[in-house]
């Protein structure tokens, strides 16, 4: 009968044990999903007097919340947009790039290249653009 009362509390104990490694672990995900909300929003607000940049983040912030909820496809008539109404090379590029991730990540690789070819397009024609200015 000890023996048995012996065992019952060494599983008793290994439960404890087990239950209090998942908590630790949920624990430190959390903690470390706080650290990367506070980076972001630290890194946003760090940007803010930079339109270029504070455009970029603002993109990529779209790209990640219809990542969050599995719903990409969503994000791409608004970076679209986002490309027809801005001349800004660098930020132009970002949206291509995102695009060129979002449609990778669905299964549309065609488009994915499309999105790069166009970034090395735009950038060409801006080269060429600048050095026929220079001469």
């Amino acid at each position: 009968m000890q023996r048995l009362i012996k065992i019952f509390f060494i599983i008793l104990l290994s439960l404890i044990f087990l239950i209090g490694i998942a908590i630790a672990k949920e624990s430190e995900e959390k903690e470390e999903k706080a650290k990367n909300d506070y980076q972001i929003m630290e890194s946003l607000f760090s940007f803010l007097n930079k339109e270029e940049k504070a455009i970029l983040m603002a993109q990529r912030g779209i790209k990640e919340i219809y990542y969050e909820k599995k719903d990409m496809e969503k994000a791409i008539p608004i970076l679209k947009e986002a490309l027809k109404k801005n001349k800004n090379q660098t930020v132009r590029n970002g949206l291509h790039f995102t695009l060129s991730e979002i449609y990778k990540d669905i299964g549309q690789p065609e488009k994915a290249i499309e999105e790069l070819k166009a970034i090395i397009s735009e950038n060409t024609k801006r080269l060429e653009e600048l050095s026929e200015n220079k001469k």
